[in-house]
């Protein structure tokens, strides 16, 4: 997950959260979570599933939207086009190597959750 995203995200949840006049303890409290969670969500350092997501929409009282800047998601979006773009040149061998890789590496990241 691109760190651009992380801090977008983050940002936007700590602005949110100071909004309605709540701290990081009773924005955890209400959601059930750690006040470590909480404080790694603003910072940026991890991003919120998307359940937990839904739930502080639900709390704060949004839409998950609000929590994206378009600008963001367009240029992940374009990296992943990019990307792409780059798998396409490659060979029909090649092509089946990185797709294991990728596979690997979700496996990893699935383990490390």
């Amino acid at each position: 997950m691109s760190d651009a995203l992380r801090k977008q995200v983050g940002g936007r949840l700590k602005e949110l959260r100071e909004a309605r006049g709540l701290t990081q303890v009773q924005l955890a409290h209400l959601l059930g979570k750690a006040l470590e969670t909480i404080s790694n969500f603003e910072r940026g350092k991890t991003l919120p599933s998307l359940v937990t997501l839904e739930q502080l929409a639900g709390v704060l009282g949004v839409s998950m939207k609000e929590f994206f800047d378009d600008r963001v998601i367009q240029r992940s979006e374009d990296d992943l086009d990019a990307v792409l773009a780059e798998l396409r040149a490659l060979s029909s061998q090649d092509q089946v190597l990185a797709a294991e890789l990728v596979r690997s590496l979700a496996r990893v990241r699935q383990r490390g959750r």
